[in-house]
């Protein structure tokens, strides 16, 4: 979610000041990593919801 959270966000980061000139403040880049982060765990949920019946016991 933040910018040092992994290291291929600290290397997303590098690159989008590079190429596009744009610094990112820590709330942006928070806000945004938190909406992906959603996203993307309810998504999961979901799916593992459906999957369910299909697991073995």
């Amino acid at each position: 979610i933040t910018m040092v959270g992994s290291t291929a966000n600290i290397v997303a980061l590098g690159i989008l000041e590079k190429r596009k000139r744009y610094s990112m403040s820590f709330l942006k880049w928070f806000w945004i990593g938190l909406v992906v982060g959603g996203i993307s765990t309810l998504i999961a949920n979901i799916v593992l919801v459906f999957l369910i019946p299909y697991m073995p016991r």
